[in-house]
């Protein structure tokens, strides 16, 4: 197998991954032929539900003429489902995102009927875990950091949705994915044979890792940056990690409750100040009307008074 080549098989399912370089599709095209020829051995090939899809980010965009598996063309598409994402020649995750809301929402329908039965909330948890939690967190490492902001809040919406239903604080999304990312990272550190062992390398401190270089967004958002830009002291310590990173996220969120307080405190003042002004016109004219009215009566039972 060539280095720019990698297979992935998973049960009766087989992908071929190829790294093109200089407009060079020769090393790929020989490793789907040796996987062709070897198929007509072991395996019977299905050209029909064969599909290949190209990500090509350059701008200047070639046509690329489809494979060829015993006579017949494979289809080239725009899209595929692969282990039950949804991937997108543009690597853009809408159209992931969609489905499992999609199926999410099927499912909050019997929460919902469960919680009509008057189930208890432990027993809901579980439901909510086992059939929501779990389409929501499919795989959430791959695609979730790429994920827009309207995606983002689709999915919390379903959270919060459940949480409703249930009557108990649930985690949200991005406390799922922060959890999912810790723990994966934790078990490719552990695991030496790892093929992604050699990308977490720690820094001459010991104490944390060295961050992986990304001139993109897109790779800067991906899994393997994430947990090597955490600051982490101690990875094979779960306890350690998920307290760590709890007070990271309290730290943050601090600086921006303070800031939104500093934005609305000049609007309050003024609002405090013309009140307090109103207040004070107000007991003004009440005062007026009052020594008015004294004087008025004063000067009827004056006048009263003289005419008797």
């Amino acid at each position: 197998m060539h280095s720019s080549n990698h297979i992935i098989k998973f049960t009766d399912y087989m992908t071929v991954v190829g790294l093109i370089s200089k407009n060079d599709e020769s090393a790929y095209r020989e490793e789907v032929q040796q996987l062709t020829d070897w198929c007509i051995t072991n395996l019977s090939l299905n050209v029909d539900k064969t599909k290949e899809m190209v990500v090509d980010f350059r701008r200047a965009r070639r046509d690329h003429s489809p494979l060829n598996i015993d006579g017949s063309s494979v289809e080239i598409v725009k899209s595929t489902k692969f282990l039950g994402v949804h991937l997108v020649e543009n690597l853009t995750w809408s159209l992931n995102t969609s489905s499992i809301t999609k199926k999410a929402q099927q499912r909050l329908y019997f929460l919902r009927r469960l919680r009509k039965a008057h189930l208890p909330p432990p027993i809901l948890t579980t439901f909510y875990r086992g059939t929501i939690e779990s389409i929501l967190s499919s795989c959430i490492t791959a695609w979730f950091g790429n994920c827009t902001v309207l995606d983002c809040k689709t999915l919390q919406r379903i959270v919060r949705t459940a949480e409703k239903i249930i009557g108990v604080s649930i985690p949200s999304i991005i406390d799922i994915y922060t959890t999912r990312c810790i723990r994966k990272a934790t078990s490719i550190v552990d695991d030496p044979t790892h093929p992604s062992h050699k990308l977490f390398t720690l820094l001459p401190s010991g104490k944390s890792y060295r961050s992986i270089r990304a001139l993109t967004a897109r790779l800067c958002n991906s899994f393997f940056p994430k947990p090597s830009d955490s600051t982490l002291r101690d990875w094979t310590d779960n306890t350690h990690t998920h307290t760590h990173t709890h007070t990271q996220l309290n730290t943050i969120r601090l600086p921006l409750q303070f800031c939104t307080f500093l934005y609305y405190l000049p609007k309050f003042f003024f609002f405090f100040c013309c009140y307090c002004i109103h207040k004070i016109l107000y007991l003004i004219y009440l005062l007026n009307v009052y020594i008015h009215s004294i004087f008025y009566y004063i000067v009827i039972s004056f006048s009263t008074t003289c005419f008797i």
